[in-house]
């Protein structure tokens, strides 16, 4: 059931991106992704980050929050997977989560952006 929530998910943020690149006629701004602690005001937060699309080629990716701990178990997840959740990350889309300030999640948004310049 995961799979298919992930599937639609998926396919919204296609559609999302499609209607700003007809808008703009181009998708490559950096990924903007806002990072806060768990309830210290990440729905406003989400909120703000929204607001972007409607003033340039960026667009909600509409995916979960990228997160340290499982929300179910509260155990720490694999860092293979959190980097996988990063990449998945499109140049234009707008993402969030609650990471903490490891080398390889600054490496793995910081590589986002380089993808872009290059």
């Amino acid at each position: 059931m995961k799979a298919l929530g992930t599937s639609l998910r998926l396919l919204r943020r296609q559609l999302r991106r499609g209607r700003q690149w007809l808008r703009y006629r181009r998708l490559d701004s950096p990924v903007l992704f806002g990072n806060s602690f768990p309830k210290s005001g990440t729905h406003l937060l989400t909120q703000v980050l929204a607001g972007f699309s409607r003033f340039g080629p960026v667009v909600n990716s509409g995916l979960p929050a990228i997160t340290m701990y499982s929300s179910i178990t509260g155990a720490q997840r694999p860092l293979d997977s959190i980097l996988g959740e990063i990449e998945r990350l499109l140049p234009g889309d707008v993402g969030y989560g609650h990471l903490h300030a490891l080398p390889e999640f600054i490496q793995a948004l910081k590589a986002e952006i380089a993808e872009l310049t290059v």
